[in-house]
């Protein structure tokens, strides 16, 4: 294994907030097919990376004396971590969902994708008039992070 030490405690960490996020009786997020594809990240460590790239984006990029340059970072990383939690907060309704539907999970529930969580919001239809998104929508939250990044 080539990662640093420093990187391995990163990941256990991330590993650690998103089981804490996720729940005890909630197992990590498994991809719809063996070969991962597109959208098939466990959207929980999803956040939780981008949480840990906003931080370090805001620590990194403003040069020692620019304070001025930091106003604009920090309104940056409250506009990201306002979508990363709208993401999470999609996710804990999608995971209650599975709980109390006792017919569509197995005796396991586990946490969804990004795609399973945005196919979920076009089952429950989230988007009632699409192609306008839900303000407050996992797709709204997940659009504009990819947008600011």
């Amino acid at each position: 294994n080539n990662l640093s030490d420093t990187l391995k405690q990163v990941f256990r960490n991330l590993d650690s907030a998103t089981g804490m996020s996720r729940g005890n009786d909630v197992e990590p997020a498994r991809p719809s097919s063996p070969n991962a594809d597109y959208g098939d990240a466990d959207a929980l460590r999803f956040c939780a990376a981008v949480r840990l790239y906003t931080e370090w984006h805001n620590v990194r990029c403003v040069p020692e004396g620019y304070k001025g340059y930091a106003v604009g970072m920090n309104i940056g990383k409250k506009d990201t971590i306002q979508n990363v939690a709208k993401i999470e907060h999609a996710v804990h309704s999608y995971i209650n969902y599975m709980k109390g539907n006792e017919s569509l999970s197995s005796s396991v529930v586990t946490s969804p994708t990004l795609r399973q969580l945005l196919q979920h919001e076009i089952d429950m239809s989230v988007h009632r008039r699409l192609p306008k998104l839900n303000k407050n929508s996992a797709a709204m939250g997940l659009l504009w992070i990819v947008r600011g990044t």
